[in-house]
């Protein structure tokens, strides 16, 4: 296997790991098309970084993306499925409107059907009848089919997790996915959250409607009964009211010829999370984290990483350094003392908690290639989006430094001189800037956030999607209480001059901006 280009490897790994799951809903290797290079990349806001940070974005900073949603949903002939953290609001549910009049016009008066499924993470229950009356004041007497809903497995006993996959897809045929709540607020104020997602076209998409199936098929166990935790509404024919939602898949779509230079070799990948894939022979696959294990470990060269967190939420523990647990869906994860915050009580000490296997991968690149580099691109702690939303975690990256220099003495038995040597200097993480500023200098002045889910190695392989790197730890006391498990969408894009220009077009202009973290040995005291 070690001759093969990386992205063959990654699938051949997926499919010894995982036989019963290859081409399936959750992985599988497909053809597609990226389109004109860049176009289909939405990487918001987009194309200002040679502005000044005091000077406002353009109002319409990130409405190319907003467009693309309405565009895509346009076109529709047969089924659209929408999945996505929360229910679309603002310029989001705009486009949903738009998309759907047009679509409605454009099949001489034919209602596709619309189904949007967001994740339930909170307590209370999102307004899926509210938000489908707003849909059918808008499209007025347009006799549409739309079923929104909203899913939780296990409610608040242990262990929990909720859908927080985000794309759109459309007829098996074209899908944008990535790491864009179709939340409005967080992106198209004048202080943005940054994100990236991806259009692809091809049979990504076919694969994408099975995934939505498979939620789907979950919620109407449930939707009948009514509940905080999985629930759904539906508006047909101007009535809205509690139905089974149809599990209706589009026909095949017809191969299309593109030229060479765009076809795009993609796995996609999912971790199907809890309660969603009922097979007692893989009772918690993740194919989303073994892909992103194999691929980091193979690095030879450059490893760029754009992501929120690279820990579990900032927690006050009275534990000692190093203790380990699992998520709901065994992913194990380690605490990691925060160097730069401390605790009133010496016995309780503020701690990250950091995905075991990640970081020994991590590790392991940075002590076996010498000519390695890893880069990352962090959201800054305490950033927030104008309507008050947190993109951050709270770890400092004084402790993504630490937990590095923690793998590397005690799980590799470097000396403390020898860890110091290595992350310096091959180690550079970045805060989120905006032309090296953290906060954006225009009011209300928010502390900038990223919350893309982006990965690259060696210019071969790249991730987007919706998994982020950090284990989901949720809610800690004295030891830890509650974690989740998420259902993710994302693929991996094989094609390495598509992959050379993402990482140029987005990377390299978000790393670049940012404000350097310098690396301290202090951040490594006490190891």
């Amino acid at each position: 296997m070690e001759n093969q280009p990386l992205f063959d490897q990654i699938y051949e790994s997926l499919k010894k790991n995982y036989p019963t799951l290859e081409n399936t809903a959750y992985f599988g290797k497909t053809q597609n098309s990226f389109g004109p290079h860049p176009s289909y990349l939405y990487d918001t806001p987009h194309g200002y970084w040679g502005g000044r940070p005091e000077d406002p974005l353009p109002g319409d900073h990130s409405k190319r993306f907003s467009d693309a949603v309405a565009n895509l949903i346009a076109g529709a002939k047969h089924v659209v499925d929408i999945t996505n953290l929360g229910l679309p609001s603002g310029a989001f549910k705009q486009a949903i409107i738009d998309g759907v009049i047009t679509s409605f016009r454009n099949n001489n008066g034919k209602a596709v059907i619309i189904r949007i499924l967001c994740g339930r993470s909170g307590l209370l229950p999102d307004d899926t009848k509210g938000f489908l009356e707003d849909i059918q004041r808008a499209v007025s007497n347009i006799p549409v089919k739309i079923y929104a809903g909203a899913q939780r497995v296990d409610d608040l006993l242990i262990p929990v997790g909720w859908n927080h996959s985000k794309y759109v897809v459309v007829d098996g045929r074209s899908i944008i996915f990535g790491g864009h709540n179709f939340i409005s607020e967080p992106y198209f104020g004048k202080n943005p959250i940054f994100d990236l997602s991806i259009k692809l076209d091809g049979p990504i998409a076919q694969k994408a409607h099975l995934f939505s199936v498979e939620l789907w098929k979950f919620v109407n166990q449930y939707v009948m009964r009514g509940g905080l935790s999985t629930y759904a509404d539906s508006l047909v024919d101007r009535k809205i009211e509690k139905r089974l939602i149809p599990l209706d898949m589009p026909p095949a779509a017809e191969a299309t010829s593109v030229p060479v230079e765009n076809v795009v070799p993609t796995i996609h990948l999912a971790q199907p999370g809890l309660g969603i894939l009922n097979d007692p022979g893989q009772k918690h696959p993740n194919p989303s984290l073994s892909a992103t294990y194999h691929a980091i470990n193979s690095a030879k060269r450059l490893i760029c990483i754009s992501q929120q967190d690279m820990g579990g939420k900032t927690c006050y523990l009275r534990a000692p350094e190093g203790t380990i647990g699992e998520t709901s869906g065994k992913v194990p994860f380690i605490a990691i003392q925060d160097p730069l915050l401390f605790s009133p009580d010496p016995h309780y000490k503020f701690y990250n908690h950091y995905d075991i296997n990640l970081f020994n991968n991590l590790a392991s690149v940075l002590i076996n290639n010498k000519d390695i580099k890893i880069k990352f691109v962090l959201t800054n702690p305490k950033a927030t989006s104008e309507d008050g939303t947190e993109y951050s975690y709270g770890a400092s990256v004084a402790c993504v430094y630490r937990a590095f220099g923690w793998f590397l003495i005690k799980r590799y038995n470097q000396t403390r001189a020898a860890a110091i040597s290595i992350i310096s200097s091959k180690l550079h993480i970045r805060t989120l800037g905006f032309r090296g500023h953290t906060t954006w200098l225009v009011p209300p002045k928010k502390i900038i956030g990223n919350h893309a889910k982006f990965w690259a190695i060696d210019d071969e392989v790249c991730y987007i999607g919706s998994h982020n790197m950090y284990p989901s730890t949720m809610t800690f006391e004295t030891v830890m209480v509650r974690t989740a498990h998420l259902q993710e969408w994302g693929a991996v894009i094989g094609n390495n001059k598509v992959v050379k220009g993402i990482v140029g077009d987005y990377f390299d202009n978000l790393f670049n901006h940012s404000k350097d973290s310098p690396f301290e040995q202090k951040f490594l005291s006490g190891l």
